[in-house]
């Protein structure tokens, strides 16, 4: 369908998983431990699975933006955009929804532990300078992958909103010609 309403909708649709994808995207726990670990130069064990689960989340929610629009592309009735909207969003967030009371648990645990081996103390001056720096590009480097994220997304919004499409029947036109095509 190409009516204004289909386009509204699935543009308002759009623009609620993109806030769905950002939201999946950003976890303000992970990247306030990966700050502390930064800021106290804890081992690379401690904030490498950190720095790697920002960047595999930002990824895949990119990825989930652009399987989005080519989704909706090739959808024809409204209810069919309600439904994998959902679906989008669903494995945007799927692995944050199943986490289990006992797995809550040990990560609080850890946790604590963390915290009884490294107490909290105030960077040297020596390596203040680096940890700062350290902890700057992190925040630089992530925020800017989640903006971009957000920036890319929106432009797909409004390109659903705005761009032509083919009539039901020019498509069944092309699919036809393909289909003789491979039948020669």
């Amino acid at each position: 369908m190409s009516g204004i309403g289909f386009r509204l909708i699935g543009f308002a649709l759009y623009l609620y998983s993109l806030y769905s994808m950002y939201n999946n995207a950003l976890d303000e726990c992970r990247f306030s431990m990966l700050q502390f670990c930064l800021e106290q130069s804890l081992s690379v064990g401690h904030w490498w699975p950190l720095i790697l689960g920002e960047f595999a989340n930002t990824i895949v929610s990119m990825v989930l933006v652009f399987t989005l629009f080519f989704i909706y592309t090739n959808l024809e009735q409204p209810a069919e955009l309600i439904l994998n909207a959902v679906a989008v969003n669903f494995l945007g967030s799927v692995d944050s929804e199943f986490v289990d009371s006992d797995t809550g648990s040990e990560c609080v645990a850890n946790f604590k532990e963390l915290m009884e081996r490294f107490k909290y103390q105030p960077p040297d001056e020596d390596t203040g300078g680096y940890q700062k720096r350290c902890t700057q590009y992190a925040d630089m480097v992530l925020k800017s992958m989640l903006g971009g994220m957000v920036i890319t997304g929106t432009i797909l919004a409004f390109i659903f909103l705005c761009a032509p499409t083919q009539s039901i029947e020019a498509r069944m036109k092309e699919l036809a010609e393909k289909e003789k095509m491979m039948q020669r």
